[in-house]
């Protein structure tokens, strides 16, 4: 109970005040917890950022893993499955200045959470383009580059500085043409 009311309480300051200018003191404060509390439960506040982001990145790619075990029409399938990865990282961003720091904190621990759950979306959307291309669907010669390289497209309009990052607004303006763009990309010329 107690380390899910740190993490209450670290997600509200990160979003709040962000990452960088969050103390672990100011998490236990936060929390009404003593100082001592907190490191019983966490090492330090990189594991407390850590485990953020593993909860965010967990809850896009159950969201990812829906789509793609759902029925229906593979290009619209494959917009879903982008659309959900988009709206789990616009998720956060949303809600606070620093909302974005529950996925890109500066820390190294956070660095390796998004590079273990990077490496799975990549798996789960190259499978997913294998079994169009064995459906007919798609017409992908290197399903494994384009996975990752779909996957980066989407990753430079989502995330990156806040001062170059589209809105919310901006960005849903945005993705149909992107969306048109990997598709005609990925369509087979039968479909």
């Amino acid at each position: 109970m107690r380390k899910g009311e740190i993490l209450v309480a670290a997600e509200q300051l990160f979003q709040h005040y962000g990452y960088a200018k969050t103390t672990v003191a100011d998490i236990a404060r936060e929390a009404g917890i003593g100082v001592g509390s907190v490191y019983l439960e966490f090492q330090s506040k990189d594991s407390i950022s850590s485990a953020l982001c593993q909860e965010q990145r967990e809850r896009i790619l159950r969201a990812m893993q829906a789509v793609r075990d759902s029925e229906g029409n593979y290009s619209e399938r494959l917009v879903q499955l982008l659309e959900a990865r988009i709206s789990g990282a616009l998720r956060p961003s949303g809600a606070g200045l620093h909302g974005a720091d529950l996925l890109f904190a500066e820390c190294e621990a956070t660095r390796q959470v998004n590079q273990r759950f990077d490496g799975q979306e990549t798996e789960l959307l190259q499978g997913f383009l294998e079994e169009g291309n064995a459906a007919g669907a798609f017409a992908v010669a290197d399903p494994p580059t384009t996975a990752s390289l779909v996957l980066r497209i989407y990753d430079t309009v989502v995330s990156g500085p806040a001062a170059k990052r589209p809105s919310q607004a901006a960005l849903r303006e945005i993705l149909p043409t992107l969306h048109a763009l990997v598709l005609g990309g990925v369509l087979s010329r039968r479909s």
